[in-house]
Formats: structure tokens, sequence, C-alpha cells
């Protein structure tokens, strides 16, 4: 059993965003373990991705470190589209304003949600990609950039094909404002 004491999100100033979860294990023991493996602020919210530990995505006061809510929660999205299974990363989309993108790993696919945690939007990135249908399958995170031609783009690392060799499929997806790679 590995006890996390606190988890502490470095931002350029690493002191600022500090968040204490060691009584989650007796206070939110739905929520046990927390397992964080991204974390993004978003106006005076820090959400914090628990990619490693029960699938929710929890919600702070950036400025006091204050508990304010959860979404998400492990599960099948054909069931409930706003679970996850290895919520790896998240990010705001400046291409989507008011949008957080959530890789969500296992489930293969990408997520979008409100600021409030509601569901919007998903993506399955399956059996899409290059070179090989699937190599951008099992997304790991979520950069942005701005290409002459296409304007503001999304690159997604994946892992590659989640029933194949990942040493030889994964990829980077680059996906346009349409959300096509």
């Amino acid at each position: 059993f590995e006890k996390i004491l606190s988890v502490r999100v470095v931002f350029p100033d690493p002191k600022r965003y500090k968040i204490d979860l060691s009584d989650w294990q007796h206070t939110n023991k739905q929520f046990w373990p927390c397992k964080p493996t991204d974390a993004t602020v978003v106006g005076d919210v820090l959400y914090v991705s628990d990619g490693y530990g029960t699938s929710w995505i929890h919600m702070f006061d950036k400025n006091t470190g204050k508990y304010k809510s959860s979404f998400g929660g492990m599960g099948k999205t054909t069931a409930d589209p706003i679970k996850f299974k290895t919520p790896h990363s998240l990010s705001a989309d400046p291409r989507y304003p008011g949008q957080l993108l959530v890789t969500d790993r296992s489930n293969e696919r990408l997520v979008y949600v409100d600021h409030e945690g509601h569901f919007k939007s998903t993506i399955d990135v399956s059996s899409g990609g290059q070179p090989a249908p699937g190599s951008n399958s099992l997304p790991c995170s979520s950069h942005f950039m701005t290409d002459d031609k296409a304007g503001m783009v999304a690159l997604i690392p994946g892992l590659g094909d989640s029933k194949g060799n990942f040493s030889t499929s994964g990829s980077v997806g680059i996906y346009d404002k349409d959300n096509k790679v």
C-alpha cells in the first residue's frame, strides 16, 4: 500500500500551488489511493488528474489548495462518457475556449469537458494514425502550437496500438482545429 502524503504541482513558482492529500485515505476514501499524473490551472482552479489511482479529476482552489470537487472516476465509456480509465493528462485547449482536454489513455480516447467537469465531446483514437492504424491510441499528453498552414494544432503523443508492440507503433498525432489527424 503506497502512502502519498502530499502532492506538489510544479509550475514556474513551485511553492505557489500545493495541495495536501495526507488525510484523504480517511476523509475521501472513494478517491484513495490518489496517484496524480498531471495538473493544470484554469482561472482560480487547479485541476489534478489521478491517472494512476482511481481515475478521478480533482478540482482545488489554486490559491488555498482547498478541495472543491471531483469528476470522472473509473469506468467504461460506453456506459457513461464522463468515466475514465487512466486520465493521464489534462490541459486547457486553446482551440476550444472553456474546455479541458483529457487524454483518457486506457479508454483510447480524447475527452472534452467544460470547466465544471461536464462532458462535452469525445474523440476515439483507438484506430487512427500513421504509420499504422492504432499508432495514435493510448494518448499520453497534449501540447499546442501554431502551424503556419493549419493554425493552432494539438500534438498528442500516443504509446501505440494497445494490442501491438509499443516499441514500434507509438507516434505523435497532430490534430487540426477540427480534431482531424
